[in-house]
């Protein structure tokens, strides 16, 4: 698990989508720094705070890491074209992945959680993290970041008003390249540099969505590389696409 924290302003759902729709109005960052901070203004009060999301918001949609910046145009011209809200959340979802090391190991932890029993709390996710990695200065809001993120995303669904989840319905596409889209960013911000490609699919950090293409069909991505191990085994690998 990574140090750096990054993600820790709690994000809603509308927001993600404004800044969404900057981008595909313009890849000028000032610009959608400035429209943002004027967009967030009503709803969060103070300058630094707000400061804060709108940063959060622009690395993930205005300011990708100069690797993924394939990805992240895919998903930009996706966005554009997309007509059907739960298909933008898994949008969001991948370039989260790959802004932020944290989002991606604090979903990881959610979906092992989740997996083992049955429900998910924030203070058993801190507890995970923090057996991982200590605590971390930022550790209590940036993994009730994650938490909010993924219940503005009704992928979690409430057990009882104690803040207790369990996971809500999976996520589904009918566009099946979106689906190899949100893996190959899943594979790109992966810690390995080849993962067995059922291990991809089987992934608990993407334990909201349900896939329905097949591994030799991920394969025909051209950022993609898939080597046959023997029998039936897999191996899939990204390769670097600027």
């Amino acid at each position: 698990m990574q140090k750096q924290v990054g993600f820790r302003r709690d994000i809603k759902a509308a927001w993600f989508d404004a800044a969404a729709a900057l981008r595909t109005e313009t890849a000028d960052v000032d610009e959608i720094r400035a429209r943002l901070d004027d967009a967030l203004a009503a709803e969060i009060v103070g300058p630094e705070n707000r400061a804060i999301s709108v940063q959060i918001l622009l690395r993930i949609w205005a300011k990708p890491d100069l690797g993924y910046a394939a990805l992240h145009r895919e998903a930009v011209e996706r966005f554009a074209a997309v007509e059907r809200p739960e298909d933008r959340v898994w949008l969001h979802y991948g370039l989260c992945l790959l802004a932020y090391p944290f989002f991606r190991d604090a979903v990881d932890a959610a979906g092992t959680i989740l997996d083992q029993a049955g429900t998910l709390s924030n203070a058993a996710l801190k507890r995970r993290i923090i057996a991982e990695v200590g605590p971390l200065g930022s550790l209590a809001n940036a993994s009730k970041a994650v938490m909010y993120a993924l219940r503005q995303w009704a992928v979690l669904e409430p057990v009882d008003g104690r803040g207790t989840y369990r996971a809500g319905h999976c996520l589904v596409t009918a566009d099946s390249t979106l689906e190899s889209w949100l893996l190959a960013c899943a594979l790109s911000a992966h810690e390995a540099d080849a993962v067995l490609a059922n291990d991809l699919f089987r992934w608990r950090a993407l334990f909201p969505f349900q896939f329905s293409l097949t591994p030799r069909e991920l394969s025909r991505r051209p950022d993609l590389e898939m080597t046959r191990l023997g029998g039936q085994v897999d191996l899939i690998s990204p390769l670097k696409i600027s």
